[in-house]
């Protein structure tokens, strides 16, 4: 195996998995974090705790792992959070998440803060339904979404992320980045599957349909 090692960032929430009898660290970018540093690269995790006693809780047990603190914020105004958890006979769980956390981020302000912190060009973040947020280093985009039935958002999210650097590649304004990722992740809603085959004259129509 390749002894060349990685910093491997994952970003988003990291909170407590609330069990009947007992907790265990959680989060899907937190945990994703954890593997790849016992998988042997380093693994680091951006996220924000409360300033309270689960939020010093998460601190202790990172340290304990030999993960990285440097990207955990701490937030005096919001508690660290929570998931309570309950398993089904087929060791099936079902969550019920705690709202108004501290890994609640401002979602434009945490995009800032990934160009400025890292050097990059653009940051993204897809909204679903509700469009998407892009930053550069100039400017912010709010982009509603495009308003459909969808039949399956299966991939839509891939989507819009294969638009958005087609576009970028292109060096289009990021209004139009952000108008057309939006436009094929509805498109891609409207078919059964995450891959439904297209041209771009079928985007065009498309667009021209919902704009009528």
């Amino acid at each position: 195996m390749s002894s060349k090692k990685f910093s491997i960032i994952g970003i988003g929430e990291i909170l407590w998995d609330i069990y009947e009898d007992k907790k265990f660290l959680g989060g899907a970018p937190a945990n994703f974090a954890i593997h790849c540093q016992q998988l042997g690269d380093t693994g680091i995790i951006a996220s924000r705790v409360g300033d309270d006693k689960l939020g010093q809780e998460v601190i202790d047990t990172l340290k304990n792992r030999a993960q990285t603190i440097d990207f955990i914020q701490r937030d005096s105004n919001q508690k660290t959070g929570t998931v309570n958890v309950t398993l089904d006979e087929h060791g099936k769980p079902h969550f019920e998440c705690t709202a108004n956390v501290a890994f609640d981020y401002d979602d434009i302000s945490f995009l800032q803060f990934l160009i400025d912190k890292y050097n990059l060009k653009l940051a993204a973040l897809t909204l679903g339904e509700n469009g998407c947020i892009l930053v550069d280093i100039q400017e912010v985009i709010h982009q509603k979404g495009v308003k459909i039935n969808p039949r399956d958002t299966t991939g839509c999210s891939d989507a819009f992320a294969a638009a958005l650097i087609h576009q970028y590649l292109r060096q289009k304004p990021l209004d139009e980045i952000a108008s057309f990722s939006n436009l094929l992740d509805a498109y891609v809603a409207l078919f059964p599957g995450a891959k439904p085959e297209y041209i771009l004259s079928d985007l065009s129509r498309f667009e021209k349909d919902y704009n009528s």
